[in-house]
Order: structure tokens, then sequence, then C-alpha cells
């Protein structure tokens, strides 16, 4: 009887450490592709940003534009510089704007569809066009540049916007309240 309890507890432990390593080395393996992972979507992100400054860049170039830049990306050239009022976070603004992909491609425009307003850095509309707008004085032009993050980001706006696509805005600032 003493030889079987021994067997059994002998075969419990066994087994506890079998299961115990096993499920040790499942957390490895996951911890390992869970480092792969991270590493191979930074790498894929760095390519992606890379990538997209160059084709911002050839988009520059080829249109000969003179433009500044933003810490956070932004680009921006100002055009029929006025001493009119700016924008603040919380003024109501009233814009005419198109928009379009760097390949030229119009996405939207509010000459067709009237002049939209908005409340600075609180309307739902592209953060690059949040930091632009207050760039401007009432009655200027300027042309922005938003990078992917400052634009509509992921995924796109699920229309006219493809994900992952820097957006092209020509904007008239024709009121600031």
């Amino acid at each position: 009887m003493n030889f079987l309890n021994n067997t059994i507890i002998y075969l419990i432990t066994l087994l506890t450490v079998l299961i115990g390593c096993k499920n040790e080395a499942q957390t490895n393996v996951a911890l390992l592709n869970d480092s792969k992972l991270k590493d191979t979507l930074e790498d894929a992100n760095k390519t992606f940003i890379n990538t997209e400054k160059q084709r911002i860049t050839s988009y520059v170039t080829h249109h000969n534009l003179t433009m500044q830049a933003t810490g956070t990306g932004l680009l921006y050239s100002i055009t029929n510089a006025t001493k009119g009022a700016m924008p603040v976070s919380n003024s109501k603004v009233t814009v005419h704007y198109t928009s379009s992909l760097l390949n030229g491609t119009l996405c939207y425009t509010t000459r067709q569809t009237g002049a939209e307003t908005f409340r600075v850095d609180h309307d739902d509309v592209e953060s690059g066009l949040h930091q632009g707008i207050k760039l401007m004085h009432k009655g200027e032009k300027a042309k922005f540049i938003l990078p992917a993050h400052l634009a509509h980001g992921l995924l796109g706006d699920l229309d006219k916007i493809p994900p992952r696509s820097a957006v092209v805005y020509d904007v008239e600032l024709i009121s600031v309240k």
C-alpha cells in the first residue's frame, strides 16, 4: 500500500512539473511572439512614415511650393497675408476649402456645398486643420499638407480618403468669431 501511495504521489508530482513546464514554455513563446510582433509593427510604421515623408517632399518639389513645417509634421504656406483676426482655441471659424490626395484626386470642396463653420480645437475636423487654421488671419488663403496622422489616420474617412493618406487642403479663412 505504501508503494502504491508513493507511486501515485510521484506521478502527480511528475504531471504537475510537466504541465508547469509546458505552460512556462508556452508563455515564453507567447512573449517572444509578442516581442517579434511589436518589432515588426514598429518597423512597418517607420517604413510607412519614411515613405510618406518622401511622397510629401516629392509633391512639394513637383508643385514648386515653399512651405513651412510645424513640430507635428503639418506643412503650410499662407498666401495674401492680412492683419485680420487670428483664431484661437474655441473660436468659431468659417472656411472654404478643397481637399485632395497627393496624387491630385479631389476629395471634398465647400465650393459646391457652401462654407463650413466649426469651433477650433473642439469640433470634429482633422487635427491638422485645427492646427493650420490657428496659423492664419481672417481673409488669408493657405495650403496645408496633413500627414496621415493629422488627417484621417489609419482608417481614412471610409469614403473618399483612403487609409493612411496624406491630405492637401487649400483653405480660405472667411470669418473668425
